[in-house]
């Protein structure tokens, strides 16, 4: 009889096996370091990897009732520990009846010292043990709270000529503890997601996801020197419309949050969309568009822009719903190659949100800027692209109402990436007499003139034309989107920190 075998009769002479266990059968685990555990199913289970091991081959794994070991296969976890497994199986043995003990968890995460904490971290995180994983978490959460990260960085002996592999699993785990905080149990997909920017290739144990990019927009257009293939960047995006594109909750609708792009150049936040609950936008319909902001400069695609999505809604009587959570990318890979448009969708909660971008070769940037400079104005919106690329137009502003006083005209987004060696086309939509805001502006029964001028960079900078009874200025400043320093990660051994 051979070792597993003599264990599952031990088991059964000492009357060990459970009634759950012995229905169930028995499993065993192999760790890395080839250490063999015996465990009753019942309890394995609750790693839903090795969960889905078992029932994908369950005649395999599951050991006979003889020991006979030329019967079955151990699952091997090439990751883990014999020691650290231990202590994995001394929690699945605490919680393979489902009791919730608050007091035994406490003191199980306490006697942890911060190298097994890590270790187990990472191991709940390869096992998909999620009672485990938010134990472990949560006790690093609660050591590191309040802690700067060169506290955090001394705490876990960080760079501080420790070896490397404890380091490098110290960040793993600390990377993990991070995309913790982020995760939540999304009802439209049923399964647990990061809603924040997280990923496999890099590490995001000391990231701020909250630190809005600090590059400005380039310099005048006219005071670069030199081609373009030698200062500027090779593509940008123009983010055409972000709409909710279904809703759960029917129309009408108040929503509010943020909408958050990052790009390959700093990582950091571009907010497209802003608002708090007491300025949310009412969405009346599906073909209703959110009203985006300006980033403080231009998205710049180099393999991968991130769109973070963070919606809510109010409901009757004030309460506030999640309504679109989560993370979406475009990838340039992925860009058709019969058209410049990419629509990315995030399906979630109670939504499905779509944002639709135009990717722009060798861009430049227009900033547009109008002044009614006599009133009143039948202005009711602007509207740009790129000539001979009409599809792709931007809304700049909208209204149902004239402009009765000067001043600038309020537009919700002022900037527009522009094909080097294309004009920007502005078309400026006149209000109709079916508005009473514009009775006696138009002739009874005529539509307001819609007023089109075209501007590139070598043209004059402005120019003043009427609108009903009021006249409006429109300016174009040109400026150069200019080529970054590659991102630099930290690396410490197999680990590319995000900082």
């Amino acid at each position: 009889m051979g070792k597993v075998g003599r264990k599952v009769a031990a088991r059964a002479a000492e009357g060990k096996a459970s009634t759950m266990a012995e229905e169930e059968g028995l499993v065993v685990l192999r760790s890395q370091d080839g250490m063999d555990f015996l465990v009753p199913a019942e309890e394995a289970r609750l790693s839903m990897f090795v969960h889905r091991r078992i029932e994908l081959d369950r005649d395999n794994h599951m050991v006979p009732a003889d020991g006979d070991e030329t019967k079955y296969t151990p699952i091997l976890l090439r990751s883990i520990r014999g020691d650290v497994l231990s202590k994995v199986l001394e929690y699945c043995r605490k919680h393979a009846s489902g009791d919730d003990d608050p007091a035994w968890d406490a003191n199980f995460a306490s006697l942890l010292d911060q190298e097994t904490l890590c270790d187990l971290i990472l191991a709940a995180h390869s096992l998909c043990n999620p009672g485990l994983l938010a134990l472990t978490c949560q006790a690093v959460a609660n050591m590191v709270k309040g802690k700067s990260v060169d506290e955090t960085y001394k705490l876990f002996n960080l760079g501080q000529g420790r070896a490397l592999t404890r380091e490098q699993n110290a960040l793993k785990a600390r990377h993990v503890v991070r995309c913790q905080e982020f995760t939540a149990y999304d009802p439209k997909r049923r399964d647990l997601i990061c809603t924040r920017l997280s990923h496999d290739y890099y590490n995001i144990a000391f990231f701020d996801h909250d630190q809005e990019s600090r590059i400005a927009r380039g310099p005048p257009l006219g005071s670069i020197a030199g081609s373009i293939l030698d200062w500027g960047v090779r593509s940008s995006l123009n983010i055409i419309l972000l709409k909710v594109s279904e809703s759960e909750v029917g129309y009408p609708f108040s929503v509010f949050g943020t909408v958050i792009a990052r790009d390959e150049v700093d990582y950091k936040c571009l907010y497209l969309f802003r608002r708090e609950k007491k300025d949310a936008q009412i969405i009346k319909s599906m073909d209703d568009m959110l009203i985006l902001t300006d980033p403080p400069r231009g998205l710049v695609l180099l393999d991968e822009v991130f769109f973070e999505i963070d919606l809510k809604i109010e409901r009757d009587g004030g309460a506030t719903m999640d309504f679109s959570k989560g993370v979406i990318s475009l990838i340039r890979a992925r860009l058709p190659v019969d058209r410049q448009t990419m629509t990315v969708n995030l399906c979630s909660w109670l939504s499905s949100v779509d944002v639709l971008c135009e990717h722009v070769e060798q861009p430049v940037e227009a900033t547009v800027g109008i002044t009614s400079l006599k009133g009143p104005c039948n202005l009711g919106g602007v509207c740009v692209w790129a000539d001979g690329n009409y599809e792709e137009r931007i809304i700049l502003y909208s209204s149902d109402s004239c402009l009765a006083v000067g001043g600038p005209v309020p537009l919700a987004r002022r900037v527009v990436a522009v094909p080097m060696g294309k004009k920007l086309v502005i078309r400026l939509r006149g209000l109709t007499d079916e508005s009473d805001y514009v009775a006696g502006l138009t002739k009874e029964g005529e539509e307001g003139e819609d007023v089109v001028i075209t501007m590139g960079p070598s043209d004059e900078g402005s120019c003043v034309c009427s609108m009903g009874w009021g006249e409006v200025q429109v300016q174009v400043a040109w400026t150069g989107i200019l080529k970054r320093e590659e991102y630099k990660m930290d690396v410490v051994g197999d680990v590319s920190l995000l900082r």
